[in-house]
């Protein structure tokens, strides 16, 4: 069966070897013997070999064979120890020595560039560990395996372990422990990219690109996102140190938070004036659009609005849906995203849908460079789509698709699947979102406290009154918006959508236009200490 597998993969073409693995993986698994079971380690081999083939026809660029092999045998050697697997690695060839078996060879020009050298090599090292180490928990085994191979890749794809599932699934909806920080990984930096408003990060005065060097004393240098993650994650009450690099600074600050219950509500909103509604985004996370639904209905119940400002300062993203069903509320037609990937079922386009359930205003979309991801969506697509114009400092740039593929030994694999572009198909990923109007960074409502108290910041508050600077000049905007509106011509009411949404944009650029001479945003400099 094996020699089959050889022949015919070496027929195929080289852009369907990928494809083919998933087949082969099957076959090799299912041929029962005649007395009908599977054959040994069955469910265990079946595990890895799926998630192999999602990595190597999913992941949104080709990965080397070689690769794959290397990062799953240090993924075992992590669970079965150095004593009982040791590896001997150089440039083309991997030696594998599993207690006192004689030592098996892995040859790169044998394996880069045969899938099936890959399977049958994976196939005899897993034999030899579940033989070796009749005690050990198999599936742990499997799953060693999987986040070692998943951990070859980039930094924002990793294996998710069964505990760390159930906790990542909570979060979504909107509850879980921790600090509320959501980080990434930028130039091999552990990086921050917004922390998420009221928690314990976001009160300790963090701030997007802030580096973390360090946890508790111990270097994140060399670890990925989710090996930082767990040693930050814990119960509500435990102390966390963070050594902090900030561009500014003379050196690096160690910054210690107290864990707590992070349980986020998606929105904030207020009424600015009567007509004029605020709406703060926190995250994008499964009750966004209903809860945006509702807050809406609440700011229309006395006075129909006639503007609105979405404030997506400090959102680091969420859910994809969600900020896509954000951005189409508002609109009856036109691009939303588009995602380009490695696999042609990965290039989509997301198209509004033609039912609306809002009326005609001016929009301003407030964001800085802690906006990012579902926040970058929703601003470019209604800025695209003339719905809205962009206020405040360059967005993040993060702008690449994780999905989550869950496996059958517990757990699941995150991984890259392809990249987010604006509707004009420009990149997102390490650019960011250029505003319409660009204003200095405000920090606002400071505790003051003495400035030889170790490691104090100023607690950041954004968009929590009314009085907030930017806030302010996004109502400006929207009042000079609505004079350049009605001064226009024919009657609002009696011209059609098109019309009416090609006139409210052109207001809000001239509106754009007159307020940036003649406005000041007042800034205020962080205390030195």
């Amino acid at each position: 069966m094996r020699f089959f597998c050889k022949i015919i993969f070496m027929k195929i073409n080289k852009y369907l070897q990928t494809a083919f693995v998933l087949l082969c993986c099957t076959l090799l698994l299912t041929i029962r013997p005649a007395h009908g079971t599977h054959p040994p380690y069955y469910l265990e081999k079946r595990a890895f070999y799926d998630s192999l083939s999602i990595v190597m026809n999913k992941y949104i660029v080709p990965v080397e064979n070689w690769l794959l092999l290397g990062g799953t045998l240090y993924g075992l050697q992590s669970y079965v120890k150095a004593d009982n697997f040791a590896i001997r690695h150089e440039e083309s060839q991997i030696e594998v020595t599993v207690k006192e078996r004689e030592p098996v060879l892995f040859l790169k020009e044998q394996i880069d560039f045969n899938a099936i050298e890959l399977i049958e090599s994976l196939s005899t090292v897993f034999d030899m560990i579940f033989q070796e180490f009749p005690a050990l928990e198999k599936k742990s085994i499997t799953n060693a395996a999987i986040a070692g191979m998943v951990a070859t890749l980039d930094p924002n794809s990793y294996f998710i372990e069964p505990e760390d599932l159930q906790r990542l699934q909570h979060q979504n909806r909107g509850t879980y422990e921790g600090i509320g920080l959501e980080i990434t990984t930028k130039n091999g930096v552990i990086t921050v990219v917004s922390p998420y408003e009221g928690t314990p990060a976001f009160r300790k005065g963090l701030l997007p690109n802030d580096r973390i060097i360090a946890v508790n004393d111990e270097p994140t240098t060399g670890l990925r996102i989710i090996e930082v993650s767990e040693k930050i994650r814990g119960k509500k009450g435990e102390a966390v140190t963070l050594t902090i690099e900030r561009d500014g600074w003379d050196g690096p600050r160690d910054i210690t938070l107290i864990k707590d219950t992070i349980s986020h509500k998606t929105l904030k909103s207020f009424e600015l004036e009567p007509g004029f509604g605020y709406i703060r985004i926190i995250n994008f996370l499964g009750s966004t659009l209903n809860d945006f639904n509702s807050t809406l209905e609440k700011l229309e119940e006395f006075v129909p609005l006639e503007g609105l400002v979405i404030d997506l300062r400090y959102t680091p993203g969420g859910l994809l849906n969600q900020s896509l069903a954000i951005a189409d509320y508002f609109l009856t037609s036109g691009i939303l995203t588009q995602s380009q990937g490695r696999i042609k079922s990965n290039d989509k386009i997301f198209y509004a849908q033609p039912e609306s359930s809002s009326s005609i205003y001016p929009i301003v979309v407030l964001v800085n460079e802690g906006s990012a991801s579902g926040s970058e969506i929703v601003a470019s697509a209604l800025r695209a789509n003339k719905r809205a114009i962009i206020v405040g400092e360059k967005t993040y740039g993060k702008g690449l698709v994780q999905t989550v593929y869950p496996v059958t030994t517990g757990g699941a694999i995150r991984l890259t699947t392809s990249m987010l572009l604006t509707p004009d198909g420009s990149k997102i990923q390490d650019v960011g979102i250029t505003p319409d109007l660009s204003v200095n960074p405000i920090l606002l409502d400071y505790e003051k406290a003495a400035k030889n108290v170790p490691g104090f910041f100023e607690r950041l508050e954004v968009g929590a009154t009314r009085d907030d600077p930017s806030v302010e000049l996004c109502l400006d905007i929207l009042k000079l918006a609505l004079l350049h509106q009605n001064r226009a011509g024919a009657n609002f009411s009696e011209i059609s959508d098109e019309e009416k949404i090609q006139r409210v944009f052109n207001g809000l650029l001239k509106a754009v236009e007159e307020v940036t001479p003649q406005t000041k945003i007042p800034t205020f400099e962080q205390n030195s200490f």
